[in-house]
Formats: C-alpha cells, structure tokens, sequence
C-alpha cells in the first residue's frame, strides 16, 4: 500500500494547528498561543472621599469577603476583598480619595498680597502661621534690597503701628500644616525655608525641606483613626496595612 504523502498545503495546515509543549526553568510551555477566557468580572469600586464614609460602610454592610484594608498614601484608603477566581484577582470594594485640596505653590515666589492670601488658605491656623503672617503682611517694600542675610535668616524692615518701623528677622526655618490628608485626622507639620527678594516689587516664597516623614506620620494616623473608629462601631476582624 502506498503511503499518502500530504501536499504542501496540507502540510501547512498540520504545521499551523500543531501544538508542542516544551519546558523552560520548570515551567510548562506551548508552541503557539491557546485560547484563554475572558477576565471575570470584579465588582465596581465604590468612591468616597472621607474616612468616615469608609467606616459606614463596614458599619452597614454585611463585609462578605472584605479581607483587608490598605492605607496607601495621605490621601488614599482602599477596601480589598479576598484573591479568587481563575484569574486571582482581589476585588477592591472601596476607595477613600481626599478631595483635592488648594495646594500651596510651594518653591515659588509670590507677590506680598497673594503670598499672604495663600499662606491664609493652604494652612492650619497655629502660633507659626501667625508669626509668617504677621511677618509677611508688614514688610515695607523699600527695606527689601537693603536686607541683611546669612544664608539663613533674613533681616528687613517691618511696619509696627502707623509710622513706627523696626529691623526683624524673617522666621526661618518655620514648621507648618499644610492641608494634605484626610480631615478627620490632624494635618503633619512640616518645616519650610522662608525666602524673601526684591524684584518689581516685594517676593516672598516657601521652599520645601528634603524631610517626608510626615506622609508616614499622615498615614499612621489614619491607620490609628480607623483602628479607634472599629472599635467603638463593633467591626472587628479586618486588618488595616499600611
């Protein structure tokens, strides 16, 4: 009997639908791709925007599945629920994102009125925010080029009542609380560098110091917060990470 010899379309074929599995460092391969199924579905992410909202919402639901909640940054908290699937997915339930509050236009100079316009705004009031007010809001623009400065401090001339004007040091380095978790948890204080210069008119600018510890700071506090919240609503069993 004559053995069949496949044409070389046929061939082709044979060669296009053929699959081989071969091994890599312990690991299973094919030749060719293979159909994969689609990605189960997750549940949507409800989005709140205070950690009190987070906390009612463990409060009233049954939490099926909820395994973890992770402080990720100042500004966001998430709510997972446990790996499952073929895909081994982690469902997020939901999201505390802080609104967006009005930042600071930090390491960059500012006119005298809209420095103290944004010092006002972007600040928790505290005995340092009213000394730089105090400071920025009566310094007489001609005194600016005649400053004495040490590369540290700067000293100019200030107004002190209708007519009386006195030589001070600007408050330098001064440590502030800039708007920047959530409001239910007290705002970390940083320390600033506080520049002063004479342009067209009076410039004043805060600069930022290399020091980030208050973001771990912010997110201990919310983790302390949220831990205190679970206690006194009866929601127990839920890990927070951070």
């Amino acid at each position: 009997m004559n053995e069949i010899v496949p044409s070389d379309a046929v061939k082709a074929i044979q060669d296009s639908v053929r699959t081989d599995l071969i091994h890599i460092d312990g690991e299973e391969y094919t030749t060719r791709p293979v159909f994969s199924p689609p990605t189960e579905s997750l549940p949507e992410t409800l989005i709140v925007h205070t950690l009190n909202g987070l906390v009612q919402f463990l409060a009233r639901e049954n939490r099926p599945g909820i395994e973890l909640i992770h402080v990720k940054n100042p500004g966001q908290v998430y709510v997972y629920g446990a790996i499952e699937g073929r895909n081994q997915k982690r469902p997020c339930y939901l999201a505390a994102e802080m609104f967006g509050s009005k930042s600071f236009p930090f390491d960059s100079w500012q006119d005298q009125e809209m420095f103290v316009i944004c010092a006002q705004t972007s600040f928790v009031a505290s005995n340092e925010r009213a000394k730089l007010l105090a400071f920025a809001g009566n310094i007489i623009d001609e005194a600016v080029s005649n400053q004495a400065d040490d590369g540290v401090s700067q000293k100019v001339s200030t107004r002190k009542g209708v007519s009386l004007v006195g030589a001070e040091k600007a408050p330098n380095p001064i440590r502030l609380q800039p708007y920047r978790t959530f409001p239910e948890v007290d705002q970390p204080a940083s320390d600033y560098v506080f520049r002063l210069r004479k342009k067209d008119g009076v410039e004043m600018a805060l600069f930022k110091t290399a020091d980030n510890r208050w973001e771990l700071e912010a997110i201990n506090s919310i983790k302390d917060y949220l831990e205190m919240m679970f206690a006194a609503g009866g929601i127990a069993g839920i890990p927070i990470i951070s």
